[in-house]
């Protein structure tokens, strides 16, 4: 209702239903460059395009967003605004140089591209035959500070996130399995053979790891990043965990319960980002391929963190990196350069779609 009232001067399309926290970093740190540069962004749900007043001018706040789907629904409904359209920090679907002539067409023609791992910026150039696709880390390293921490640190706090990997909930429990069996099977993914066994195994891993960390003294809280992860750490992780802090979507209050950790165990991906950013000692689990070109994009060592098929088969070594293993922790120079970086990007996109 607010956008017909008032349309702001900047459409900030993304996964912005408040469901996910991560997402809502990424347009939260678009909107912010925005703002400061005499714009009115105003985060709007690509779900939802049919419900909203979509301004003139538009960027897409980058994520997983760049599935063929959502590019054709705005190669359908938008193309007319294509010079004024930008998309930053993106990640486009694997299947990226199969996707429609429609969607490639249209993609060639938006304004500004930025892609936020140097292997997507690649495959992404080589696939709509431009030369101007930039890279960028995520969105999420250009926002200011370090949140607002409820955690009282100094007590060795471990934090920890925990998402439903391979599992499914039925309405009454989590079942081991994923929506994207089907795909993996079409694609004849490697993967699809550990499908059933992810879920169970990454239980186990984590279980076990959280137990020797409070051996240790190590006060365990879990920070959910969406409300189907509070539900799933209480299902499988109610006697290894101190405290469950409940979900918030307010990006702050999230940064705010990563800073205060003396140490975090990172499944999902902004929960990876976010202990980067504040410096928190990570040791990631790479549930996703996103996670794995993130640490090889920053230089870290290959070898970090836990592999998602490594769960089942390499159990006990798992738990072992996940307790033993030394955790990432950047330097504030290669930090404030990201975040350098990631700003610099996101002003040139909102520079190249509203200068005449």
């Amino acid at each position: 209702l607010y956008h017909w009232i008032d349309q702001p001067d900047v459409s900030i399309l993304g996964a912005y239903h408040g469901e996910n926290v991560g997402d809502l970093a990424l347009g939260n740190a678009v909107c912010e460059l925005v703002n400061q540069a005499g714009g009115t962004g105003s985060l709007q749900d690509l779900y939802r395009l049919e419900r909203q007043r979509i301004g003139d001018t538009i960027i897409l706040g980058g994520g997983a967003t760049g599935v063929e789907n959502n590019i054709l629904r705005l190669a359908d409904g938008y193309s007319d605004r294509a010079s004024r359209t930008a998309m930053v920090g993106m990640d486009f679907s694997g299947d990226f140089a199969d996707y429609s002539d429609e969607a490639l067409s249209y993609l060639q023609n938006v304004r500004y591209i930025s892609c936020r791992s140097k292997e997507q910026t690649k495959m992404v150039g080589e696939a709509l035959q431009r030369e101007d696709i930039q890279f960028h880390y995520d969105n999420a390293f250009s926002l200011k500070g370090t949140g607002n921490p409820s955690i009282v640190r100094g007590d060795r706090t471990l934090g920890y996130n925990a998402l439903n990997l391979f599992m499914m909930w039925t309405g009454e429990r989590f079942e081991p399995g994923t929506p994207l069996e089907e795909w993996y099977r079409k694609v004849d993914s490697p993967i699809l053979p550990y499908v059933k066994r992810i879920g169970p195994a990454y239980i186990r891993v984590l279980s076990e790891a959280l137990s020797a960390y409070q051996g240790m003294g190590y006060k365990v809280v879990h920070i959910p990043f969406t409300p189907e992860d509070s539900l799933f750490a209480e299902t499988h992780f109610r006697s290894q965990t101190d405290t469950f802090l409940s979900y918030s979507s307010n990006v702050n209050d999230v940064v705010g319960h990563v800073s205060n950790c003396d140490r975090l165990l990172s499944t999902r991906y902004h929960s990876l980002i976010f202990g980067v950013k504040c410096q928190i000692p990570t040791i990631p689990i790479l549930y996703a391929v996103k996670c794995a070109d993130l640490l090889k994009d920053l230089g870290v060592k290959k070898k970090l963190g836990v592999e998602r098929t490594d769960l089942v088969d390499e159990t006990q070594s798992c738990v072992d990196q996940l307790v033993d293993e030394t955790p990432i922790v950047l330097d504030s120079n290669q930090l404030e350069t990201i975040r350098r970086g990631v700003r610099g990007g996101i002003e040139e996109a909102y520079r190249s779609i509203t200068q005449n």
